[in-house]
Parts: C-alpha cells; structure tokens; sequence
C-alpha cells in the first residue's frame, strides 16, 4: 500500500478488503512522540505479518533548532558532524529498535546520499546486526541507474554484506525508460538480482493510461518486470507509491477502498500470465519458498541421525535423483559392454548378476533410483535382443545406521513387491568391518561383493548431504569389487 500514516487500523482495513497483502508506516522516531492508536488495536500477528515501516517525512522534530527535517535531509543530517548528527543518528536508531520491537518484517531507509556515504553506512553496519536479531530486515532505497547500483554495492561492501541489507529499486517517470534502452535496462536489472534485491516500488506517475482509463505500464517496464518476478517472484516484495492518477471520478467499486484497486489489479494482472505461473507457481518453487534466502543450520548426520521431514525435503528435488538414476544406467550398461558381469545362462536367457550397494539409505531414494535404474535397463535389453524376460538380476543392500529410518526402509519393502531384492542392513557404513552380514560378504566369495556403490555424496545445489569421510569404511572393509563403480565419482 502506498500510503504512510501513523495509524494503520483503519488502512490495513481497507488494504485487506481489496486484496493488499502489507501496509507501510511512519516509525515513531522517540519516546516522546505522540501515541499510536494502532498498537493498542493490532495483535503482533498482523505486525509480523501486513505491516512495514518507512522513514520519511516528517522525520525529526527538533524545537532547539526550531525546525522540522523532513524526507532524505534525515540522512543528511545524519552525514553531518555535531548535535545535529547525533540526533539525527539517535532517532534513527529509535526507529529500527521499534520496528525490531514490534516484530516488523522490514523497514524502508533513504537511499545513500552522494556526500558522507560513510557515515550513513556506518550506521546501517551498527544497526543491521542488532536488526538480524529479530529478523528485520533494511531495505534501502535504490534508483533504477547504474550510479544507484555502484552505491548499494559499495554500501553493501562497507557493512561486510549483511544478510538482513537488501536493496528496493524504485522505478517512476524519471527513469525514462524505452524500447532503446532494453538491452542495458535488462543487464541492469540482472545485476540488481545478484545485489540482493528484496523489494520494487512502482510511483504511480510511471503509469500510462489505457482507453478504458486504467493504469498500465509500458512494454518496456512489463517485460522488465516480469523478467524479475521469474527471477525473484516467490520472495519479492512489490509497492506503489504516490497519489492515485487513474478513475479519480470512478465509482468506488473501480477505485476500492483504498483507492488503489486499479493499480493492484493490473499488477496481479502481470504476475498471473502464463509465463510467470509457468516459472512461480510448480510445486517445487512452492516447496523451497520457506528456505529461500535463509541460512540454516548444517545438518550432521554423522553425530545427529535426521528428522523424518528432513529426509521428505530432501526426497523433493526435481533434479538430484533424476541424475543418479540416469547414472546407474549408465554404469549398468557400461559393465555388460565391458563383460564384468558374472552372468549364467538357463537355457534361454543370459541372466547378469549385480550387486549394488547403497551406502546411507536415509528414507530409500536412492534404493528407488537404482530399482528403477534396473528396470529401464532391463526395457532396453529386451527390445534389442527381443527377449521376453528380465537380463539384469539385482541384489541391492540398503546400508542405515538410522533406526527410525531403517522402520522406514521395512516398511517399504513390506509394501511393494519390486523391494524383494532388498536386504536392509542396519549399520554405520564405517564400521562395516563388524556388522554380521557384511563381514560374511567380506570374507566369502568375490562374486558377492558390490559392483557398483551409491552414496548420498551430492546434495542439491551448494549443499552435501553426507561427509566424504564416511565413505573410508567402506572402500577399506573390502565390501567391493576391484571394478566397483562408485556414484558419485568425485
């Protein structure tokens, strides 16, 4: 919502009846200033949730100077050296405190100024890990120019890039931007998403009217916009500033009761074309959205066995196993090209044997990657060579030293019939050496020992999901082969 007032019961009123999903407000700069209805009517949900501040005018109020500071001159003033400079730093701390205090999501700040930028991110480093504390976020003012870029960065550089700093590009008439400029507007933009990007903000001047008399924006700005919400659409936050341009005469269904209607509709508008819910609205956007953005803690599954969501999260990506399936496949095919298979023949059909090991089984994505792996293999043989049964024999072992998993993996194999090749083995793979059933292995004949060996090695992106390190009792035990293949390689 585009309008800041100090009391925002009866606008986040109006805001929810048409569809708004926040409001911003004036941060109270002091103790002193005058009471707030609102924080006597709002429970904290609707503060954490549908309300963000914004410093701006008025911003101090300061009898000894008999003046008021209003809008950016806060920052220059805070860029100043003396009592002004002091005070000017005092209230905006105030401001972050109570935004922090009241559990707001975020607070808007001025962008940097051209004169004593160090001072201002000086303060922006005091205070953004005192606003990390309750996950606050700092959205600074940026304009669409590459100068505004260079000075985020610059700002970002100088405060040692906190996580909780991010940057709202704001876009109005002044831009000027045209069908000329795409090409570098595009590459601008591009940047900016790399800059830690947060929020955009459309003034209301920087719409054109249609015929019908409603906002719209040019080609330009739409595909600039829709770019970024393929880019950030599931965490971006959008605004609208300024006074209302378009239905100034319209009938309150047309204008709401905000009377911004118009514009959110035509900016819904956009982010329901097909294009953008093609890229936003599958189920694996839907299922990271909560983990976008956010560090975590690292998980140690050697020390701490894992929860049963964490395994489910896991199990989600759309990618990961997809990749070893198509590897064990690969590797399945490569061995009989190559004749390390130990294979028999019945009269009929040459049946080859594998052993395949899946080392940290968790829930048995990877004991289905493998099965499936076999059956694709299977398809293929039977259509080259018109055979009407099964070429491969698996033996899989499923390696767990999870309990709660291992329950997991016994309940799979008592539910579906293609786990009759399974054996679950409940151990910790470094010490295969002394398990019962793997020990028999290793000390019996080759031909039961692993040909290929899966492992938990590759996590989705940026992130493993088992240490190399446990892998060490398994290549020493002489659990495999002297041709084994190892998924992942490297």
């Amino acid at each position: 919502m585009p309008i800041f007032p100090d009391d925002v019961v009866s606008l986040l009123q109006d805001a929810r009846t048409d569809g708004f999903d926040f409001v911003a407000t004036t941060l109270p700069h002091s103790s002193e200033c005058k009471s707030r209805i609102d924080v006597t009517c709002l429970e904290s949900k609707w503060w954490s949730t549908s309300v963000i501040g914004k410093i701006m005018s008025p911003l101090i109020y300061m009898d000894q100077y008999q003046e008021n500071i209003e809008g950016d001159a806060i920052i220059r003033a805070l860029c100043d050296i003396g009592p002004l400079s002091l005070l000017a730093e005092e209230h905006l701390s105030f401001m972050i405190e109570w935004a922090a205090h009241m559990n707001i999501p975020a607070v808007i700040l001025p962008p940097l100024p051209i004169e004593g930028a160090m001072s201002y991110c000086r303060f922006i480093a005091s205070n953004c890990l005192k606003a990390s504390a309750s996950n606050l976020q700092i959205w600074i003012r940026v304009p669409f120019t590459e100068d505004g870029l260079q000075a985020f960065r610059e700002l970002h550089k100088i405060c040692d890039g906190p996580a909780n700093v991010g940057a709202m590009v704001y876009l109005s008439s002044e831009n000027n931007l045209t069908p000329e400029t795409i090409s570098s507007s595009l590459s601008l933009l591009h940047h900016f998403c790399g800059c830690n990007l947060r929020a955009i903000t459309f003034d209301t001047d920087v719409f054109l009217t249609n015929k019908k008399g409603y906002p719209t924006l040019s080609k330009t700005i739409q595909f600039l916009y829709m770019e970024v919400l393929k880019r950030l659409g599931r965490t971006l936050r959008v605004l609208i500033e300024g006074q209302p341009l378009h239905h100034e005469k319209a009938t309150e269904d047309v204008k709401g009761q905000s009377a911004y209607l118009s514009y959110l509709q035509y900016v819904q508008h956009l982010r329901l074309k097909d294009e953008i819910t093609a890229v936003l609205d599958t189920d694996e956007r839907r299922m990271e959205s909560d983990y976008l953005d956010h560090l975590q803690s690292p998980l140690q599954p050697c020390f701490d066995n894992l929860e049963f969501g964490t395994y489910e999260v896991f199990e989600r990506d759309p990618v990961k196993y997809t990749r070893y399936q198509e590897a064990i496949e690969c590797a399945l095919m490569d061995k009989i090209d190559l004749g390390q298979l130990v294979g028999e023949n019945d009269g009929f059909t040459t049946f080859f044997h594998v052993i395949v090991f899946v080392v940290g089984a968790g829930r048995g994505p990877l004991v289905k990657a493998s099965l499936n792996a076999i059956q694709n293999v299977n398809k293929i043989n039977k259509l080259n060579c018109e055979k009407k049964v099964p070429l491969i024999k698996a033996k899989i072992y499923a390696v767990e030293k999870n309990p709660s998993a291992v329950v997991f993996l016994h309940s799979l194999k008592c539910c579906h019939e293609d786990w009759r090749s399974v054996e679950i083995v409940e151990c910790d793979m470094r010490l295969a050496q002394k398990h019962e059933t793997l020990s028999k292995i290793i000390s019996g004949d080759e031909r039961d020992r692993a040909d290929i060996v899966v492992s938990e090695l590759l996590g989705s992106f940026g992130d493993n999901e088992l240490s190399p390190e446990c892998l060490d009792g398994v290549q020493s035990s002489g659990l495999m082969k002297e041709q084994v293949v190892n998924i992942p390689q490297r």
